[in-house]
């Protein structure tokens, strides 16, 4: 998978809000030396702890080739392989190498599982260290109540990996898996209540303590060089504001309660269509679920995420990126049951079996539909009963598919896959109907990587627009941008590009500069600006992927 996730991290520009504002980070601490608090584009405090921000950074030092977009990227699918290869070591210890391998695959081949691994994004670092801190949490805590000690070296794991899933995003890393392996030892003890000496005080002192104080460390540096700024930025705006509501402070991504389900659900395609069978299961299976150690600390896990989305003001499908290892679990766990009880399970065996049998009926039928619009005139001919934009964006995946047409047989594979699931699905064979759909989703996920972010990037990366401002202005003539920040525009110009706030900011600024600014824009500028003309326009939405990116040239009227 490790292998897999690398093979497409270098093969599109930036493009993204988000992956531009940590690749600006990382280019940061390079330009600055500042591995403790880069100020990004020479002015903002970064929006989280640096932890990917100097995996990344070794990456490219490592690679020789400079901030890259193959660098930035690579934290994501190194830590994406690492909890699936942690999570493969867990499951087989609880419940053996077949549930092991089922639960393995349905983790890996979840879409935000997939997304997050390929991205220029804290996320898949701090949900892969939380994954390691809490499974060493559990068998911590078993072996302290099966031999009243908890083990020097899962003590050690705790503490790493505490403190890097907090130096990954902030404070919610260290109080997480404390919260749900506290609530779990609650419900170990709790026919004969809680006593003190029960407590396992050597792990939680020496594992929580030592992560507090190897986090502390940093804070500490970065408030030095930051103050009452960093903790502005880091701790209340981050943080405490995306669980509740602050005046002043919008953090967006609001929405109300109940869409954290809803989220769930959607990070966990393709096999939250198995949430009704996994739900009526649990309810079932209550009492064994229950009465079992490692699943009940997981139906705790994933309730606890449930929960506390749902609370928070603001929610994302990424959220719930720590919450697949234990979902993939239970769901392995029902899975392997309802097929091995296949008689009381019968008619929802053959609905599953029915309906991705459909799915594979469809994605063949896109996959012959992708053909006939490449190789024959098809393409042409429905041009004109599209809109402009419409028309414009199929022409640029037909030109990449052309060019490169091999991605075409990646749906018949996932369509091949699917029903090979199908025919599984009927016959009660768990691990080959797990292989079948993982292969299937895998196929998907590969030819969207090959052809569709790419093409996407076309559509949106400042990266070609900017190697042409580049020319124009070089690195010493003054260059600004208007109001909004262009993350992108800004690493790949390769130096800082203050913000120009105010319109009423643009007569004041003494002698000639040059101006990126959204081509919509433009009138309020030119209304403002004394002297102002346009030098290049963007030929995509390079604007933060909403309008075209435009250069001005500004000066002051002689």
């Amino acid at each position: 998978m490790l292998f897999l996730y690398c093979s497409t991290l270098g093969n599109r520009p930036f493009f993204t809000r988000g992956e531009g504002r940590e690749a600006l980070v990382v280019a940061a601490m390079e330009q600055q030396q500042n591995l403790v608090l880069p100020r990004r584009n020479d002015a903002a405090i970064p929006s989280k702890p640096p932890l990917f921000h100097w995996l990344a950074y070794a990456a490219a030092q490592a690679g020789g080739g400079g901030i890259n977009e193959f660098a930035v990227r690579f934290p994501s699918a190194l830590c994406g392989a690492l909890a699936a290869g942690a999570g493969f070591f867990v499951f087989s210890l609880v419940s053996g190498a077949r549930t092991a391998a089922a639960a393995s695959a349905i983790m890996l081949t979840t879409f935000e599982w997939n997304r997050s691994a390929g991205h220029a994004r804290v996320d898949m670092v701090f949900a892969g260290f939380l994954l390691i801190c809490q499974c060493a949490l559990f068998f911590c805590l078993r072996r302290f109540r099966e031999e009243g000690r908890s083990g020097a070296v899962l003590i050690g794991i705790i503490l790493f990996s505490n403190a890097a899933a907090a130096l990954a995003k902030g404070p919610p890393g260290l109080a997480i898996p404390w919260l749900i392996g506290g609530i779990f030892f609650a419900t170990e003890n709790f026919r004969t209540g809680l006593m003190i000496r029960k407590i396992p005080w050597s792990a939680v002192l020496c594992g929580g303590g030592g992560a507090l104080v190897l986090t502390a460390v940093w804070y500490v540096l970065a408030y030095r060089e930051g103050g009452q700024e960093f903790v502005g930025v880091q701790l209340l705006k981050e943080n405490l504001a995306r669980v509740v509501e602050i005046e002043g402070e919008e953090v967006g991504h609001e929405q109300p309660f109940y869409f954290s389900a809803i989220h769930l659900l959607l990070s966990s395609m393709p096999w939250s269509i198995f949430a009704p069978l996994l739900c009526l299961w649990l309810w079932r299976e209550r009492k064994k679920v229950w009465a079992e150690g490692f699943s009940r600390y997981c139906l705790i896990w994933v309730v606890f995420f449930l929960l506390i989305v749902a609370a928070s003001v603001s929610k994302r499908t990424v959220y719930f990126l720590p919450a697949m290892l234990p979902a993939a679990y239970l769901l392995a766990l029902c899975l392997a049951d309802v097929f091995q009880r296949s008689a009381e399970w019968e008619k929802w065996l053959k609905g599953y079996a029915v309906f991705i049998f459909f799915l594979a009926v469809v994605l063949f039928t896109a996959g012959v539909a992708a053909v006939l619009f490449v190789f024959s005139g098809l393409s042409e001919s429905a041009a004109p009963m599209l809109g402009r934009r419409t028309a414009e964006d199929l022409a640029l995946y037909l030109a990449a598919i052309r060019e490169n047409p091999w991605p075409l047989i990646l749906p018949f594979i996932a369509a091949i896959g699917l029903a090979h699931a199908a025919k599984q699905t009927r016959g009660r064979f768990l691990a080959q109907t797990v292989l079948g759909f993982s292969c299937s989703f895998l196929a998907i996920a590969l030819f969207v990587n090959i052809v569709v972010l790419p093409v996407e990037a076309q559509k949106k990366s400042p990266a070609y627009f900017m190697s042409e401002v580049r020319n124009i202005t070089g690195l010493e003539r003054p260059l600004y941008q208007y109001q909004d920040e262009f993350y992108a525009a800004v690493f790949y110009a390769g130096r800082s590009v203050p913000v120009v706030a105010y319109a009423a900011q643009l007569s004041e600024h003494p002698g000639e500069f040059f101006l990126l600014a959204p081509q919509k824009k433009v009138p309020e500028i030119m209304s403002a600006a004394a002297k102002c003309e346009t030098v290049i326009a963007s030929a995509n939405k390079a604007a933060n992927g909403k309008d075209r990116l435009v250069l001005l040239r500004i000066s002051r009227q002689q």
